[in-house]
């Protein structure tokens, strides 16, 4: 316990806010005893001698951690040494084991939000305990952090939350998703790549719905980044040419510092951000140069001395800025690589560069003095605007038609026309009690019920019947729920308590604060009200199914 939370205190710079969170969450809560075996009949059996063993397998966390550093064994063996490694078949250690230097390989653990604890707490306590065993100690010896020849631990979890669909979890038996074939055959890849980067659930849970979708691709992706490089490309063709092309000649890097000190600005924070596993950060900060250089056209009206030869120096800057417009198109290929890598390459073909994109280095990305090239085909736009009813008719269509409507509810596209499917054969159900609606499943799969724990209770200061309840649901932020619970509870009794609440209610004000959800409560109708609570430790916002 003490070298876990040594270790995690270390690594708190490095660390999301999620990750953070729920590793001590476990930690407060004080390490307890864990099976490391599961009755099942499948996975790795027990390896030890007697009946009641058998049936016994050992727990996949247990295990499956172990698995990483076993691959790199076996590959030393099997290839390093074979291949002549220095190392021979300790080839291994070079990726997992801290250099006599000190120098630590780096680890980095990409996995769902439900993953977090095996990998900041299971496997670190494993690696440690192997550690302490290779270095001769014993169970009454002090457990230590990593020192030179001892496995290293890891260097960032960088744990997402959950992707949401419309409000519910992705589900393939509920035909609840988005089907991957049925999109690329009707869209650019990159454009699901944008959404899904910029709609990264990073440190709380996300909704992947239709409209947002096409909002973001249209306003952002097609309005700031496509729209600036293809205004580039077109009004260049609309220059005189010359064997380095038309915009070549105009170039005056001496008229543009401001604007190459600007990206520089915007490189070094688009790669701190990277560093720190910010995607959805990094990737907007490459769309603030797309817009920078909108930003930069529309000041520069470079169209007004297309025909108009006559010499001035507003001419020479209007012009040069175009010219640098292409070295910000460059940039900006160079830069998308890695979130849309297709879009990236047609880019750097349209600028009459050569090769693959994805080989040209980071740091080559502010080179301003690269040979400025042109393509002499006529410029084609990066994407297609979309159209959300084309779009929402054709999923629907789709969920229709692979519906299995014998044993499984149909799905609604969010946006669109609810689409209830019908049973082949007619069944006698039972009618609903009188006074009572029966739900339908899809509408209740959209209510989404997470874990809360309740971190202070306050009175409201403008109703008498209603406590201001601050609820720590695991994101950084926390929220604020509005109960009616004064005549039930004392703000002692609530506080602390790991409660249900609604997480996708509308927020709404309630006597001028605004209440950011619900939470379950029981009511007998004798005036007895309890709260809906959580039997044992589980972390804050865990979702209730």
């Amino acid at each position: 316990q003490d070298a876990l939370m040594t270790h995690a205190e270390g690594q708190k710079s490095s660390w999301k806010s999620n990750v953070r969170a729920m590793t001590k969450q476990w930690l407060d809560m004080g390490l307890r005893p864990r099976a490391v075996t599961r009755d099942l009949s499948w996975g790795i059996p027990l390896p030890l001698e007697g009946d009641q063993w058998n049936g016994k397998c050992v727990y996949v966390w247990f295990e499956a951690v172990q698995g990483y550093s076993t691959c790199a064994r076996i590959w030393s063996e099997s290839v390093a040494d074979p291949a002549g490694h220095t190392s021979g078949k300790d080839a291994w250690k070079d990726w997992w084991c801290v250099a006599e230097d000190g120098t630590t390989p780096r680890h980095l653990y990409f996995l769902g939000k439900d993953n977090i604890p095996f990998h900041t707490i299971i496997w670190p306590a494993l690696i440690m305990g192997l550690n302490h065993a290779k270095n001769g100690k014993t169970i009454e010896d002090e457990i230590n952090l990593p020192k030179p020849g001892d496995f290293a631990l890891e260097t960032n979890v960088p744990a997402m939350e959950y992707l949401m669909l419309a409000g519910g979890q992705f589900s393939k038996s509920r035909k609840h998703a988005v089907w991957l074939p049925s999109f690329l055959e009707r869209f650019d890849p990159d454009t699901l790549r944008y959404y899904l980067s910029i709609n990264m659930p990073e440190n709380h849970d996300t909704d992947f719905n239709w409209p947002d979708f096409v909002e973001k691709i249209n306003s952002e992706l097609i309005a700031a980044y496509g729209n600036f490089v293809h205004r580039v490309l077109t009004l260049g063709h609309r220059l005189p040419s010359s064997d380095s092309g038309p915009l070549a000649p105009l170039e005056k890097p001496q008229l543009t510092l401001d604007h190459q000190n600007k990206l520089e600005e915007l490189h070094a924070s688009i790669t701190a951000s990277l560093q720190k596993h910010r995607y959805k950060e990094a990737l907007r900060f490459v769309m603030n140069a797309a817009q920078y250089g909108n930003q930069m056209l529309q000041a520069a009206t470079p169209w007004k001395y297309l025909k108009d030869e006559a010499p001035s120096d507003a001419r020479t800057q209007s012009l040069s800025d175009l010219a640098f417009g292409w070295r910000i198109a460059r940039y900006l290929a160079i830069t998308t690589q890695p979130f849309m890598p297709f879009s990236a390459q047609k880019l750097w073909q349209s600028l009459g560069l050569y090769g693959e994109v994805s080989e040209v280095l980071w740091t080559e990305a502010t080179n301003w003095d690269a040979p400025m090239t042109w393509n002499a085909d006529q410029p084609t736009p990066l994407f297609k605007r979309l159209e959300l009813d084309e779009i929402l008719a054709s999923e629907q269509a789709l969920v229709d038609a692979n519906a299995d409507t014998e044993s499984k509810p149909g799905h609604t596209v969010k946006g669109g026309k609810k689409k209830k499917t019908k049973p082949k054969e007619e069944m006698n159900m039972p009618e609903a009690p009188e006074g009572t609606t029966y739900l339908e499943f899809d509408t209740f799969m959209e209510v989404d019920l997470r874990v809360g724990r309740i971190t202070s209770v306050e009175d409201h200061p403008n109703a008498d019947r209603l406590y201001v309840v601050k609820i720590d649901d695991g994101s950084d932020e926390g929220r604020t729920i509005c109960a009616g619970l004064k005549a039930y509870y004392t703000p002692e009794e609530m506080t602390g308590k790991s409660v249900v609440f609604v997480a996708n209610l509308k927020p709404r004000p309630l006597r001028g604060v605004v209440s950011e959800g619900m939470m379950l409560a029981a009511d007998d109708g004798n005036e007895n009200v309890r709260l809906i609570t959580i039997d044992g430790d589980i972390s804050t916002g865990s979702q209730v199914r």
